[in-house]
């Protein structure tokens, strides 16, 4: 009995060895430089998530500046802001690099004033984004 004992305290002390090496060998090698505030992470089959996904994203650097109107890198946005224009472009090119549609909407307030917001669809829907303001998310039907 005593022996039985023994062998089953032993047999648990192998097995949570053995399961610590397997957790850290396996975290080391899909964990190594993985950057979570990354967009990829925003890929989604509904374009509902992945809008909320990429606003929040882009919270984590967003710096309303006024700026001409070219299309800028997304490294030159995290670094130097943008205004309207920049993030609707910033967002438009997000959203196709992760297979949805998209389409910049320019309104026009006074002459030389405007504004810029985006459109991300598919064929389920789509959602409107506005800087960094909550998606407003609709189905079709």
């Amino acid at each position: 009995m005593k022996r039985d004992k023994l062998n089953l305290i032993f047999a648990v002390i192998i097995l949570i060895f053995i399961l610590f090496i397997l957790f850290f060998v396996i975290n080391k090698n899909v964990e190594k430089d993985v950057d979570r505030t990354d967009y990829i992470y925003c890929k989604s089959e509904d374009v509902s998530v992945t809008s909320y996904c990429l606003v929040n994203y882009v919270k984590t650097f967003y710096r309303f500046t006024d700026s001409d109107d070219t299309i800028k890198s997304l490294e030159t946005i995290k670094k130097e802001g943008g205004d309207c224009f920049d993030y609707s472009h910033l967002y438009k090119g997000l959203a196709k690099e992760l297979g949805f549609s998209a389409r910049t909407i320019g309104i026009e307030k006074t002459e030389d004033v405007g504004h810029m917001f985006v459109i991300i669809y598919d064929s389920g829907g789509y959602c409107v984004i506005d800087l960094i303001q909550e998606p407003a998310c609709f189905k079709y039907g």
